[in-house]
């Protein structure tokens, strides 16, 4: 009851502030065809929209578009879209408050591009900070309902379904239901070794890495399987396993060097992270591990994705996102639906999954 009652009080204070200045610029907004489509996601995310944001640029054809994100994903958009649509890179420096207000060079760059409309993608307090004060006449996107007053076009945070289904909200929820438009083009080379990725965005997502080891172990008698590593501290200490092993493994040093080593591969295996919908992206199949969050939310939107996990009492229920632990982030020991998911129970899905990619064996 408290969360309800401070959510509008912030909602009216927002509502007080912000009405004035929108009404305004509105009334005096820039007579202009240019559309700017903020996301500021993380990996995941970012590809989710990615076939939304198709759907704009057919749409919105004879506007002037241009796509501001973070630089660090200026590699995901590069390999998918045309090398003509202008990505604008910005830093996470550029925000105060731990990333949640845009500094005033942030907002200057929106006032140059002086957009007619903006599209939010991203739906946070960093965004609203960003616009708030701009002659946009339309702002269409998702956010919290205390910044409803900033769009013309209202979608509230939610998370009762796919992930990629509220960039579609936005912009025309009959599309949510057309498979073939939020799907990416399957790309399957069978010659091509399977990569394995043994990490995520947070420890509670990971299965056990020792058993990430036998699962490629027991693959690799019959597949040719390699690993994917990214050059960072936290995963050196895996390195000297790797070579005792000798399991063939990448180093990968940037986000062009993950894309390129994906799109080196046949299959991905691994957790649920942001590599899984890059390798989706770049039209591999994919088996994913879940544990503490829901697959039905999350998983690569493919007829060639398929995942396993452990069902247990305190697993994500079926119209939420994460477990009651907040994906396993808030309040979970012992994270008992990784620890408890088996190899052969993983192995037996894995087979089944390659053999129906037809993902050729190595020749004995």
């Amino acid at each position: 009851m408290r969360k309800i009652f401070y959510n509008y009080i912030l909602k009216f204070i927002f509502y007080l502030f912000l009405k004035p200045i929108v009404l305004s610029n509105r009334f005096f907004h820039y007579k202009t065809k240019n559309l700017v489509i903020i996301n500021l996601n993380k990996i995941g995310d970012t590809i989710l929209s990615f076939p939304a944001i198709n759907v704009i640029l057919k749409q919105y054809s004879d506007y002037c578009i241009k796509i501001i994100t973070y630089h660090n994903n200026i590699a995901l958009f590069e390999k998918y879209f045309s090398p003509s649509q202008e990505i604008i890179p910005i830093e996470r420096k550029d925000f105060y408050w731990k990333n949640r207000i845009a500094k005033r060079k942030i907002r200057r760059l929106l006032m140059r591009l002086k957009p007619n409309l903006i599209i939010d993608f991203t739906g946070s307090f960093e965004t609203a900070t960003m616009f708030f004060n701009l002659r946009a006449k339309e702002v269409m996107g998702f956010n919290y309902v205390y910044f409803k007053v900033l769009y013309t076009k209202f979608i509230p945070r939610e998370d009762t379904s796919h992930l990629m289904d509220k960039y579609f909200k936005v912009i025309d929820e009959k599309l949510i239901d057309n498979i073939d438009i939020k799907s990416f083009p399957i790309k399957i080379n069978s010659e091509l070794p399977i990569i394995i990725h043994p990490f995520a965005g947070w420890e509670a997502k990971e299965w056990e890495f020792k058993k990430f080891i036998k699962l490629y172990e027991l693959l690799s008698v019959s597949y040719n399987c390699k690993f994917i590593i990214e050059n960072t501290k936290r995963y050196f200490k895996h390195m000297d396993i790797f070579i005792s092993k000798n399991i063939t493994f990448d180093i990968t040093n940037n986000q062009f060097d993950l894309i390129n080593s994906i799109d080196n591969s046949s299959v991905f295996i691994g957790n649920d992270s942001g590599l899984a919908h890059i390798a989706s992206m770049l039209g591999k199949p994919t088996f994913v591990v879940y544990g503490p969050t829901n697959p039905y939310f999350h998983k690569p939107y493919s007829d060639k994705s398929d995942f396993v996990i452990k069902i247990l009492p305190c697993s994500p229920k079926e119209n939420k996102k994460y477990c009651h632990t907040f994906g396993g982030r808030k309040g979970c020991k012992s994270f008992e639906c990784m620890l408890q998911l088996s190899v052969e129970e993983v192995i037996e899905k894995v087979l089944k999954f390659l053999k129906k990619n037809n993902i050729k064996q190595i020749s004995l």
